[in-house]
């Protein structure tokens, strides 16, 4: 190897003459090092050899042809046309060849036509695979309802499949229904059918109405009790649908709202279903539902306990004409300014302190 490396002009002559030497003899150990060899070689032209477009061909290329010439079986005896030229890739070391097209001819077998004909409800199944569907009973149904309430008295996991959890051994689902079971009766549980809809009606809970009229039906075959109650709930639900609510500060604040005639015990009484503005009448919202349950109350001396919400002074006139006594919280704007003392000024007073006013025609007092 010589001991340094001889940098070459492509423009002196005689230093093209030295390159085609050693390119032809194949020791490039002279070449500068930070030359590109194969711009070199690409750059050189050596006279009486063939050009194929804008690349040179050297006597490595000719040799190469001819090796691949041999191994595709060149015939010297063919014409001009099917002659083949190779062109060394230099960099990506692939190899390329010029030959006459030529059509391709392949026989094609086919037993059956791929296109069958066929029916739409024939062609739709080929695509859409539909489950055979068990028909279901009565006491299925009931453990279907019965499984659901207990979800949502349970309410301890995020996803209803984990019920069927074995690790958590909950045996009311395990021993009482599958759970790929329970999810296609829920799926194609339905309680009237959607087109008998009458199309004026504004009712938004229009398809489990049956079963919601079933419950309040019992709840009004109850007696009342003395001491009675009005207030909101939320039904914990957070899919979509049009009437759900956000309340800020409810145990569930997202879900839909029902208003509950309930008992000092507990127990419910009659329920109505929150649907925005379906449920106003004259005297406004929350007074509305307040004269709704006083339709159950037939017997006089109930005492019905509300809030501010449904409180008014219109609605205490009301209730007191139905001999209904009614007790709550108050607005002060709702009651037409009645001259109470104010609660900065009253939390300055004792413990136990008490104001009491009445309207003159006797009705209301606060």
């Amino acid at each position: 190897m010589n001991a340094y490396k001889k940098k070459y002009s492509l423009e002196n002559p005689e230093d093209i003459q030295e390159l085609i030497d050693l390119v032809e003899n194949g020791d490039l150990s002279d070449i500068e090092e930070n030359e590109d060899e194969d711009d070199i070689l690409e750059s050189v032209t050596v006279p009486g050899e063939p050009r194929v477009g804008p690349d040179t061909l050297t006597k490595m290329d000719e040799q190469l042809q001819e090796r691949n010439g041999n191994q595709h079986g060149a015939d010297d005896s063919s014409s001009d046309d099917e002659s083949l030229s190779v062109v060394a890739a230099k960099r990506s070391g692939v190899t390329w060849k010029k030959i006459k097209f030529e059509t391709i001819r392949q026989e094609w077998n086919q037993d059956q036509d791929p296109i069958e004909p066929a029916y739409p409800i024939e062609y739709f199944l080929r695509y859409i695979s539909v489950k055979n569907f068990r028909p279901t009973t009565e006491s299925e149904i009931k453990v279907l309802i019965a499984l659901h309430i207990m979800i949502g008295c349970l309410n301890r996991f995020p996803r209803i499949r984990m019920y069927w959890d074995r690790t958590l051994r909950i045996y009311a689902f395990l021993e009482n229904m599958s759970r790929d079971r329970f999810f296609q009766l829920r799926s194609c549980l339905h309680f009237v059918n959607n087109l008998e809809k009458p199309t004026e009606s504004k009712d938004r809970l229009f398809k489990v109405r049956p079963i919601m009229n079933s419950v309040r039906k019992r709840c009004l075959q109850l007696n009342l009790e003395r001491q009675l109650c009005v207030d909101e709930q939320m039904i914990p639900f957070t899919g979509s649908i049009n009437i759900k609510q956000y309340i800020k500060g409810k145990p569930c604040p997202w879900g839909i709202k029902v208003f509950v005639l309930s008992g000092k015990s507990g127990q419910a009484y009659d329920i109505v279903f929150y649907q925005e503005k379906t449920t106003t009448t004259k005297f406004g919202q929350g007074a509305s539902v307040i004269l709704h349950f006083a339709n159950r109350i037939s017997q006089p001396g109930h005492q019905l306990v509300f809030d501010n919400f449904f409180n008014s002074y219109l609605l205490l006139v009301e209730l007191k004409k139905k001999e209904i006594l009614a007790a709550g919280t108050i607005r002060i704007n709702r009651f037409f300014q009645p001259p109470v003392m104010s609660d900065r000024n009253m939390k300055k007073e004792a413990r136990g302190f008490s104001e009491e006013v009445v309207s003159e025609d006797g009705v209301v007092n606060g």
